[in-house]
């Protein structure tokens, strides 16, 4: 589970909708393993403007994220003290994110501002 904190931009103009509306169809369109993903010009103009015209642009910019996860706390003391930071975080641009794990799940991440 991951709270994220931040500021929060409705971003309700067409452009940015359509933009980001065909940026979600083409990757997940793209991982249906079809011979021919579906396209928004596959459908109507008319459609598609009617679509997007329901669908309201949000934008977070994050400054702060916490979250938790299992890290095996019904196991004994000795099993649960050999457990390891997730390798995503062992590089320097993640793990500088990374302000402290409790050995019981939880996860603090450093006020970015804002």
């Amino acid at each position: 589970m991951v709270h994220v904190h931040g500021k929060l931009y409705i971003r309700d103009n067409e452009r940015f909708v359509r933009g980001v509306v065909a940026r979600l169809t083409r990757t997940h369109e793209a991982q249906t393993g079809s011979p021919r993903p579906w396209k928004m010009t596959d459908s109507s103009p008319e459609y598609i403007d009617q679509m997007l015209s329901a669908i309201v642009g949000i934008e977070v910019e994050v400054t702060r994220m916490v979250g938790k996860w299992k890290l095996s706390q019904n196991k004994e003391e000795r099993d649960r003290s050999t457990w390891l930071i997730p390798s995503s975080f062992q590089d320097e641009t993640n793990y500088g994110m990374l302000e402290s794990v409790d050995i019981d799940g939880g996860i603090a991440w450093p006020d970015r501002g804002g």
